[in-house]
């Protein structure tokens, strides 16, 4: 029995004088007096101070000493937002990131709710890559600020970079509710799609779906259908874009374009002479007029809305090139497999319009002069057996009447 007691004497004694691990304010405020809190409180102002300046210094190793010096005084709750932001941003300064993150750790229980300190502590976890703990921790910053784009731009690159695209997708839902116009939240939820094997062009779509009078969301869900080759899907949309906006010159050149792409050259006539009408000072589209009545063989109407370019862009060389195109394009219409004379007059036309383009400076005429230059226009010896009256010459048939130029004798 004495033995016994022996025992517990020894056990005592050694354990029941062991201190608390972390003796502080927390455990030892309610045994100080209001005057011992005070000073207390000073000489833990003191040491912040001197840490603060050591920091500033680059004296990380005496900052991080002055730190542990509040923590000891018991001044972790008061002064948690001084002390192990700063902590941590020490010791990656020094490069021990995993030291920065174990006080991150002990500074949650006073600052979970602090977002520039939630901030830095992810970004140290990032670093570590601690992938799980650093969402965790960008997820509790959301949840002080759902708005915050620059949290939503991080959670969306780690999901990203860790093959988590139906997270992201999540993520980036948010992020453009808050900003419908972000284009890398937009590209990423496009890459996103891709990914996960889903149509791309759902992400344009399901924007301007929600909002069909923003032409702009429209043209980009266009565009989306452009890059997928889906022509008559984009004339539908772009139709609809015309009944919120008329006259908007974009979605009409896009319309036009289409259809000329797909062949409907009456509709893309219509949606020209349209642009037209809301855009006179814009010569290229005179010409695309022209260009459509070539195709459709009204020469005349060709050659009167390419006069109307001429003048519109005060004599551009490639204004003539498309005139001389259609004065040849007429010749080709309207002659025989063996040139009368009255063709190849036509054909020098056409000719002269090539010359006047190539010295206005629109080389991709050249080709063209040349080769019509050295086939097609009249020679010496076509006049030779004209009337010696016969000073010029105007085509006079049926088929040419209209175009009133003349070719000089040679």
């Amino acid at each position: 029995m004495k033995k016994f007691l022996t025992i517990i004497l020894i056990f005592l004694s050694v354990f029941a004088c062991v201190p608390p691990e972390n003796p502080g304010a927390e455990s030892s405020a309610g045994l100080l007096s209001p005057e011992e809190i005070e000073e207390r409180n000073q000489e833990c102002d003191l040491y912040l101070s001197f840490a603060h300046t050591n920091y500033s210094n680059h004296e990380y190793e005496d900052a991080l000493e002055n730190f542990n010096e509040v923590i000891n005084f018991g001044c972790s709750d008061r002064n948690a937002e001084d002390i192990f932001s700063w902590m941590g941003r020490a010791y990656i300064e020094q490069g021990k990131n995993d030291s920065a993150s174990f006080i991150f750790k002990k500074g949650m229980k006073y600052l979970d709710s602090n977002s520039e300190f939630l901030e830095v502590y992810a970004w140290n976890e990032g670093k570590l890559n601690n992938v799980e703990n650093q969402i965790y921790l960008l997820e509790k910053q959301l949840a002080l600020d759902e708005k915050n784009v620059s949290v939503l731009e991080k959670l969306s690159d780690i999901y990203s970079e860790n093959g988590n695209y139906k997270e992201q997708l999540n993520i980036l839902s948010l992020w453009l509710k808050i900003s419908p116009e972000n284009q890398k939240a937009i590209g990423e939820k496009k890459v996103a799609y891709g990914e996960l094997g889903l149509d791309e062009s759902t992400v344009d779509r399901e924007r301007w779906e929600q909002n069909p009078s923003n032409i702009q969301y429209g043209l980009e869900y266009v565009n989306g259908l452009n890059d997928q080759g889906l022509e008559e899907d984009m004339v539908s949309v772009l139709k609809e874009l015309l009944t919120y906006d008329r006259g908007n010159k974009k979605v009409l050149k896009l319309l036009g374009e289409t259809y000329i792409s797909l062949s409907r050259d009456n509709e893309a006539l219509d949606t020209y002479t349209n642009l037209y009408n809301v855009n006179k000072s814009d010569y290229t589209v005179s010409l695309e007029i022209a260009k459509i009545y070539a195709v459709l063989e009204e020469y005349e109407n060709a050659y009167n809305w390419v006069e109307k370019a001429i003048n519109i862009s005060g004599g551009k060389g490639e204004t003539y090139f498309q005139r001389a195109e259609v004065i040849f394009e007429l010749a080709e219409f309207c002659s025989e497999e063996i040139l009368s004379f009255e063709d190849k007059i036509v054909f020098e036309i056409s000719y002269n319009d090539y010359v006047t383009a190539v010295q206005k400076g629109y080389k991709r005429a050249k080709a063209r002069k040349d080769f019509v230059g050295e086939n097609n226009i009249t020679k010496s010896s076509d006049w030779f057996m004209r009337p010696d009256s016969e000073r010029d010459f105007t085509p006079q048939s049926k088929c040419y009447k209209w175009l009133n130029r003349s070719i000089k004798r040679k």
